[in-house]
């Protein structure tokens, strides 16, 4: 199998401008957007690590920097993944054969979001990292970090906001606002392999609460996701607020055929409870991705990230479904219905 060179659309206003990853990103994923000094900055990862793109325009985007590069490391020396050129999962695949290495690891960030302050910047991320001893692969020690900025361009050095536990094992997917004085981080925990996606992906969301951005939170609180019907959401892949408008992405489960939609929400932090309300894409725009996932904001346009449909080939059979890796990013309008939503402009 082989996976196509698959482009990112930017559509706005039904004009459509691609962007396509180069051949070592190979994926663009999880996008979040900010403003700054008359600029959008958008943050993915991709098989690189963090990398920043920025347009004056939103229709012209170029990749201007790695915020954090994917390492590989072995007992005597280091890679950046930026330089060599190498993805993660080529790499997580022949490490064991990579210069004989019986140990070593692997540090991959993935998940970003970028949060604004006052005047600082903070983006956050979940970073993965992938050890072995003995040519043994153990499971992935995750953590979700935080680094700041007062310009977008010289950031403070990682630190740790939320570790995995026993409880809330594998915390993933970070998102951040205040509430009143305090920090408010949503995050997702504990992951579930998806089938026709070939992703693991998070299944549980909750939300812990800081009184400054330097660790140790007061609580952390699980909550429930319903649907419209009032029945819990068995999987969320992600749980998202900006200006208020909250998103998420409840994925139901098949047999080994998993579907996903991208959806507005409502969080009622009293009950500790996340409602799914409508799909952020139309029903003509879903027939034509395979799932539609993270969600952001920015001015009145919403970037949705998507898996494309038939991206995949097979050498035995052209027609084969895709499993498709997140590769198409959608920007379009929205008219948001703030009685439901929101009550704050965008």
């Amino acid at each position: 199998m082989q996976y196509l060179n698959s482009p990112i659309y930017v559509n706005i206003l039904n004009m459509k401008i691609e962007i396509r990853p180069n051949r070592n990103q190979i994926i663009l994923s999880d996008p979040t957007v900010i403003g700054h000094e008359g600029k959008f900055h958008m943050y993915v990862w991709t098989y690189l690590g963090i990398q920043e793109y920025v347009s004056a325009d939103l229709n012209t985007w170029d990749l201007t920097s790695t915020i954090l590069s994917n390492t590989l490391n072995f007992e005597k020396e280091s890679v950046v993944l930026a330089k060599e050129g190498l993805g993660i999962v080529s790499l997580l695949r022949n490490s064991l054969k990579f210069k004989k290495s019986n140990k070593g690891n692997l540090n991959a960030y993935i998940r970003p979001y970028i949060f604004k302050d006052s005047d600082q910047y903070h983006l956050l991320f979940q970073n993965v990292k992938f050890e072995w001893d003995n040519k043994v692969i153990g499971a992935p020690i995750t953590e979700i970090q935080i680094m700041s900025s007062s310009d977008l361009t010289n950031w403070s050095t990682p630190r740790t906001l939320l570790r995995s536990t026993e409880q809330f094992p594998t915390v993933s997917a970070p998102c951040l606002y205040k509430e009143g004085e305090k920090y408010r981080l949503l995050f997702t925990y504990d992951m579930e392999y998806t089938g026709n996606t070939s992703f693991a992906e998070p299944k549980y969301f909750a939300y812990a609460d800081f009184n400054d951005l330097n660790g140790n939170p007061t609580n952390i609180t699980k909550v429930n996701v319903i649907d419209g019907n009032g029945q819990s959401v068995n999987q969320v892949g992600y749980v998202r607020v900006r200006s208020g408008v909250f998103t998420c992405n409840p994925i139901s489960k098949v047999g080994e055929v998993t579907d996903s939609s991208a959806c507005f929400a409502h969080f009622d932090s009293i009950k500790n409870e996340l409602q799914v309300l409508t799909p952020v894409l139309s029903e003509q725009e879903e027939e034509s991705f395979s799932d539609s996932y993270v969600c952001d904001i920015a001015g009145k346009k919403i970037f949705v990230n998507a898996r494309e449909k038939n991206k995949l080939t097979d050498s035995h059979d052209s027609s084969i479904e895709s499993k498709t890796s997140k590769v198409l990013l959608v920007l379009k309008s929205i008219y948001l219905n703030r009685e439901v939503i929101c009550s704050k402009d965008i």
